[in-house]
């Protein structure tokens, strides 16, 4: 039953965490235009919602959101963006997501 439960938990974790990633990278490529952000951070809720921008998480803080742009070497009009979440009080692994896209879309 104790593995049963861990199993459950942890597979609901990295769901949510893969959906916090999946729309941080949808809400970067919607932008009209991307500058480069070496690391930008925020911490949200266990249903996304943000909580605190610190560098440490806060209290209510369930998730941390991490995520970069930047120009693609081969192709200077790219560039590439990277979203990690991990939770912000236990040791559970990251999920990690990119995506490419123009620098500028219309």
């Amino acid at each position: 039953v104790a593995a049963g439960v861990h199993t459950t938990a942890a597979a609901q974790y990295r769901t949510v965490a893969t959906i916090l990633a999946q729309q941080k990278i949808e809400q970067l490529r919607g932008e009209a235009t991307l500058g480069e952000v070496s690391a930008a951070i925020e911490h949200v809720d266990g249903s996304g919602l943000k909580v605190c921008e610190t560098t440490a998480p806060c209290s209510a803080a369930v998730f941390s959101v991490r995520w970069s742009v930047a120009p693609l070497s081969l192709a200077p009009d790219t560039v590439l963006i990277r979203a990690t979440v991990s939770h912000a009080h236990s040791n559970h692994g990251p999920v990690r997501l990119s995506a490419i896209r123009p620098r500028s879309v219309r």
